[in-house]
């Protein structure tokens, strides 16, 4: 019985007893979102765009998934401060008790909305950052990064995210970036087996904004040497996976694309691990 008290003792700081693992999950939440739930039923949500009530990002779509069906999150997760990437977050985190995980421009955002400084972990490039059974190491990314709060303009470092599981599943969380020789290095240093990819676009006046259009997407995932790809950041019905799917086939590259549509669930393989270099 004192062993048995002992031990919730111990466990509860990380949040109850230890479940026995399962198989982590990726959800499709969003344009540009995801849920990912690890083997310890840990719960990282990426980049909550879910719908833009003032219609400043006018043609992007609407997810069916409320910002309330991802108020369990642990952790949120932004890549950047553009709008189809921050999204909801801070409505997400204030409901309960996430932390969120973002860059200095967005914390600055959070903390003048009233989400508590002991809730927000502020990251630039090489900061890792722990919850539980999952660390989240910021990247560097080559893109932009900015947003204005309360009639400020604030401008940051863009970054991507490798989470590092306890039980060893390593995802690159690509937010936007575009095509560079980085990635080889990431390859050398994390060997990430999963990787998130956005692979659409949007239109900004004239101009079709596409960072890492399929073809590159393929090559990305080359260089990055994963065995499994999600993509995301492009419309449902968009040709852009089936395309990105050609390119690594043309290519001779064993890389599964996983196609989601929003609200759906791609599970991880027991015993998968990283394909060779």
């Amino acid at each position: 019985m004192f062993d048995r008290i002992a031990e919730f003792g111990t466990s509860w700081p990380r949040g109850g007893l230890e479940q026995p693992p399962q198989p982590l999950t990726i959800r499709r939440v969003g344009w540009a979102g995801y849920q990912v739930t690890t083997e310890q039923g840990t719960r990282v949500l990426v980049d909550p765009y879910q719908a833009d009530p003032e219609g400043v990002h006018s043609g992007l779509p609407a997810s069916p998934v409320t910002p309330e069906e991802l108020s369990d999150s642990d952790v949120v997760a932004i890549t950047h401060a553009g709008y189809d990437h921050r999204g909801q977050a801070i409505e997400i985190v204030r409901s309960r008790q996430a932390i969120l995980v973002c860059g200095p421009a967005l914390y600055q955002h959070a903390l003048s909305h009233a989400v508590p400084s002991r809730r927000c972990a502020p990251m630039v490039s090489g900061v890792e950052f722990r919850c539980r059974d999952v660390t989240i190491k910021a990247l560097d990314a080559r893109h932009s990064s900015s947003m204005c709060s309360d009639g400020q303009f604030l401008s940051d470092q863009p970054m991507s995210y490798l989470l590092t599981t306890a039980a060893g599943t390593r995802i690159l969380c690509g937010g936007d970036f575009s095509l560079s020789a980085d990635l080889k290095t990431w390859r050398e240093l994390y060997r990430p087996q999963i990787a998130v990819l956005g692979i659409g676009g949007t239109r900004v006046g004239p101009v079709t904004v596409t960072e890492l259009p399929p073809a590159e997407a393929a090559i990305a995932a080359m260089w990055l040497g994963v065995h499994t790809v999600i993509p995301v950041h492009y419309p449902p019905g968009d040709p852009a996976p089936a395309q990105l799917a050609a390119d690594l086939a043309g290519r001779e590259q064993p890389i599964q694309v996983v196609t989601l549509e929003f609200g759906e669930t791609w599970t991880s393989t027991p015993g998968t691990g990283p394909r060779p270099a």
